[in-house]
């Protein structure tokens, strides 16, 4: 695979700076450090994995993010770690750079840094940490409102499940893992489905119906703190039953029409507003007070700044050929300079 000269950076620009767990379709995943002291999440793609890949495709990840709106940019850079740079290590490309979680997604375990993902808000206790009702509520509100925001521009997730999405000390939610997401229809890898979270229909494409019925089984999972079962009464008496509604429409594949999802979306992210925290009486829409333990953070710091200026987030143009060859380590690190989190 020969290299693109759009997007692309050399391995040798970049330093090691954290190891993380490899999974899935990486061989090695790490935090690197490129020459303008940007952090960049390294993923490093297996052999099988590399043999499938659409580099095109993934291209076309990078430039969709440069021609957004601002606002929508910025929308983009804060709930989602999204693909910024092609890595070669000379003429092979071996992996993505990916904009780094911010510090608020990472707790500590043992004593050391990792990534904070949803499966640890389905836990009573997870490491110190608790998430109450309220908590739980916004979280899923404000993820359901992430996903709606990528169907609405042709972005289909597809892998959605507990570990593919980090939640901040502060409740805000960043999805990760973008570069394998479906863009009009393309998608960067081969068409695979961990049957552990594939829906009973659409089998063999990702849809935004089979995203709702995946988002569907988190909420259930995440609200009832039980992650054994998809059954909606695990969820009784922690949401109301036109709430419960929608959750059972998506496991069985029924669309929701009229921005209804939307509105799903907004009344359990207001379950936390200005330091408030609310819950739903049983039978009706209305919030009130939640009387439980407020939720608890153990927040880690991180020995680098995750964020990433756009200055330098256009491609810059391959130089004029000179006289003297310009190792292709220095003839691409200037095109390397923008990047966010995990």
């Amino acid at each position: 695979m020969m290299m693109s000269q759009k997007y692309s950076v050399e391995l040798s620009s970049l330093d090691t700076v954290m190891e993380l767990d490899p999974r899935g379709q990486t061989e090695s995943v790490k935090i690197v450090e490129d020459s303008y002291g940007n952090h960049f999440l390294l993923k490093m793609y297996d052999n099988s994995t590399l043999r499938g890949i659409s580099i095109k495709t993934l291209e076309s990840l990078i430039q969709w993010r440069q021609e957004l709106s601002a606002q929508d940019k910025d929308f983009l850079d804060e709930h989602a770690a999204w693909p910024r740079r092609l890595v070669y290590d000379k003429e092979n490309f071996i992996g993505t750079l990916i904009q780094v979680a911010p510090e608020t997604y990472w707790r500590l375990e043992d004593g050391k840094s990792i990534p904070r993902s949803g499966a640890a808000v389905t836990s009573t206790v997870k490491d110190g940490e608790f998430f109450n009702l309220a908590t739980r509520l916004h979280i899923m509100g404000s993820l359901l409102s992430i996903i709606i925001w990528f169907h609405k521009r042709n972005v289909v997730l597809g892998d959605i499940h507990l570990t593919n999405y980090l939640v901040g000390s502060d409740r805000s939610v960043m999805l990760i893992d973008m570069d394998s997401v479906w863009l009009n229809g393309s998608c960067a890898f081969e068409f695979t489905e961990n049957r552990n979270y594939a829906a009973p229909f659409d089998e063999h494409a990702h849809t935004e119906r089979t995203d709702f019925y995946k988002y569907a089984c988190i909420a259930i999972k995440t609200i009832s703190r039980n992650t054994s079962s998809l059954s909606l009464n695990c969820c009784s008496g922690l949401i109301t039953e036109r709430q419960a509604d929608f959750l059972r429409d998506w496991i069985k594949g029924e669309s929701v029409s009229g921005g209804a999802d939307e509105s799903l979306a907004e009344q359990w992210i207001d379950c936390v507003d200005k330091g408030r925290e609310f819950v739903f009486t049983s039978n009706n829409i209305l919030r009130t007070p939640s009387t439980e333990e407020r939720s608890r953070f153990h927040p880690a710091t991180l020995p680098f700044d995750t964020h990433i200026s756009d200055t330098h987030d256009t491609p810059v143009p391959s130089p004029a050929p000179v006289r003297t060859p310009v190792p292709r380590s220095e003839e691409h690190t200037s095109e390397l300079q923008s990047q966010p989190t995990i």
